[in-house]
């Protein structure tokens, strides 16, 4: 990696290619205990249920297809004040793409928002608009995957927010259960002073982790979003 003047480096290419000879082989030599009385996991998680699992991580998961499908897009590492960073990134297609940074939360991974990557990186492909094009990053915040190893103990979400910036409410009172419910909710509740909302809404499919869930929804909503404030 390159050294800049910021106390970072420039990003690299990355190939995720984890060796498995290790991980198996551990894998192969748990010991599980005798699960006395504890046929309906009152005493904690059973080794009924948890034995078929460590077998199948072991010898039936097929990482190396995980793997393949994971490197189509194209992977980043950087390190930023010591804090090493990994990201993918997909350039817009369009006259002006605008940044658009994707993070994740705990403890889902950044590849649960890989499924909106095409579409707002190149929506001409996807049925929509040039103009609506992002340049994406999709970053693993530290600490998780191969944003690691860190190399400090006092990371938390503003420090994460400082390293994050150089490079680059679900919650409903009782009775709201429609999408129009959802909305004047939120436009009529005591935090909506709180932010400069652009574009509200909600949809019936997907919940938490609606990008997941319902990732054509929320390119939709991205895109009229930025459509408000370009």
């Amino acid at each position: 990696m390159g050294d800049n003047s910021s106390g970072s480096r420039s990003p690299e290419r990355f190939t995720i290619d984890v060796g498995q000879d290790d991980l198996a082989a551990r894998l192969r030599a748990t010991r599980f205990f005798d699960d006395l009385d504890n046929e309906d996991e009152y005493y904690g998680l059973s080794t009924a249920y948890l034995k078929p699992l460590v077998e199948y991580w072991a010898d039936g998961f097929d990482w190396r297809a995980a793997e393949k499908r994971l490197n189509g897009y194209d992977q980043y590492k950087v390190e930023i004040d010591g804090t090493p960073v990994h990201f993918v990134r997909k350039p817009g297609k369009g006259p002006n793409p605008t940044p658009l940074l994707i993070l994740h939360g705990w403890p889902w991974p950044g590849e649960f928002s890989y499924p909106l990557i095409d579409p707002l990186a190149d929506p001409a492909a996807h049925g929509g608009d040039p103009a609506d094009a992002f340049d994406v990053i999709v970053l693993t915040l530290p600490g998780f995957a191969w944003s690691t190893p860190v190399t400090r103990g006092d990371l938390n979400y503003w420090k994460i927010a400082d390293i994050l910036h150089s490079p680059i409410g679900d919650v409903y009172p009782p009775g709201v259960s429609t999408v129009e419910d959802r909305i004047a909710a939120f436009e009529s509740g005591p935090t909506r002073a709180m932010f400069n909302a652009v574009n509200v809404n909600a949809h019936h499919g997907g919940g938490h982790f609606g990008h997941y869930e319902n990732p054509g929804a929320y390119v939709g909503d991205v895109r009229e979003t930025f459509r408000r404030v370009r």
